[in-house]
């Protein structure tokens, strides 16, 4: 290898890296936020979502029942726009996915059904049991990390199909650790569920553990009294 082809590799990785880690600021800046919500049957919960400055954004989300021992079928879960043109709707019997969506308006509407599939104006039909569903939400504002490309612009041929490959490659790469945080977030929020489940077991247990003893103390002092009181009875027979 040559020293021009030398310099020009080393001038490729170095920009590979800057454009990485401009890609990675602007992932970290999206305004993550991992939620849950309880949706009881036959209702859904909803939120607004704001676009900010009305520039062009996507948006980027998990999804995933943190109820094992439920069926999903009935969860649904939707994105509207600002004219209730429905952008995204979760597949039906999914415990979880994610999706990206590409904004033009500047609100949204994003909603969490527990019920059959349906709109506002539909009656919904549920089982009766209330569902816990954890969610992620960012606003991801686009070609950003191009306008901040510097000398990726300035590269031409293979050199920007190259640099264009490992730009959407660390994206890629961001949206996969993104999606596992998510994940773990979800793991964290079934593990304080069933840690108070099971703290709430432990307490019922040592409550009646509790009970029963003093059942059994009262019992036993009872025998003893009676014991005592046939025994005196006798002796002031024989007397």
């Amino acid at each position: 290898m040559g020293v021009g082809e030398r310099c020009r590799a080393t001038t490729t990785l170095v920009v590979a890296l800057w454009v990485f880690l401009m890609a990675s600021q602007e992932f970290c800046a999206a305004a993550p936020a991992t939620l849950s919500v309880t949706v009881w049957s036959g209702e859904e919960h909803c939120m607004n979502i704001r676009i900010p400055g009305s520039t062009p954004s996507i948006i980027a989300g998990t999804y995933e029942s943190l109820d094992d021992e439920l069926s999903s079928d009935l969860i649904s879960l939707y994105l509207f726009a600002e004219n209730d043109v429905e952008m995204w709707r979760s597949h039906q019997g999914s415990s979880g996915g994610s999706f990206r969506i590409a904004t033009e308006d500047d609100w949204y509407k994003f909603c969490v059904q527990n019920g059959s599939l349906g709109h506002d104006d539909e009656e919904f039909e549920g089982d009766g049991s209330p569902r816990q569903v954890g969610f992620s939400l960012r606003v991801i504002e686009r070609s950003r990390v191009l306008d901040h490309g510097g000398d990726y612009k300035s590269l031409v041929g293979q050199d920007r199909e190259e640099m264009q490959a490992l730009l959407e490659r660390s994206q890629s790469v961001l949206e996969d650790l993104e999606d596992l945080i998510d994940h773990q977030a979800y793991v964290r929020h079934r593990e304080a569920a069933h840690r108070e489940v099971a703290e709430h077991t432990f307490g019922s247990i040592w409550k009646w553990t509790f009970a029963q003893i003093l059942i059994l103390m009262a019992v036993s002092a009872s025998q003893v009294f009676y014991i005592r009181c046939v025994f005196e009875r006798r002796r002031y027979q024989y007397k």
